[in-house]
């Protein structure tokens, strides 16, 4: 089993109306298999895409500092794919290698 800093990081994104609690079974269960799972919460009911993907700039930067790992995952719910695909178009180019998993 890998450490907690080789193991890979993944970030959980609710989706619309919803918030990160329901996301803690789910993050549980990966890091009981292993994975640095951290649930994101953000207000879907206000702000724009832009503006929630900004505060997840500030999530992934907190969590695991200003160089990103060699690898981070995605696991999103609706609305939270398109917060991620925000992230990932605009507001962040990370350099690390990124896999999303989209859930609808």
């Amino acid at each position: 089993m890998s450490t907690a800093r080789e193991a890979l990081p993944v970030v959980l994104l609710h989706g619309a109306l919803r918030s990160s609690i329901g996301l803690a079974p789910t993050a549980a269960y990966l890091r009981r298999r292993g994975l640095r799972a951290r649930a994101f919460d953000y207000p879907s009911r206000r702000g724009t895409l832009d503006d929630h993907a900004e505060a997840l700039d500030g999530f992934v930067r907190g969590w695991l500092g200003e160089s990103p790992p060699p690898a981070i995952g995605f696991l999103t719910h609706s609305m939270g794919g398109l917060v991620v695909r925000a992230y990932l178009g605009g507001v962040r180019r990370l350099g690390a290698e990124q896999r999303v998993v989209m859930l609808s």
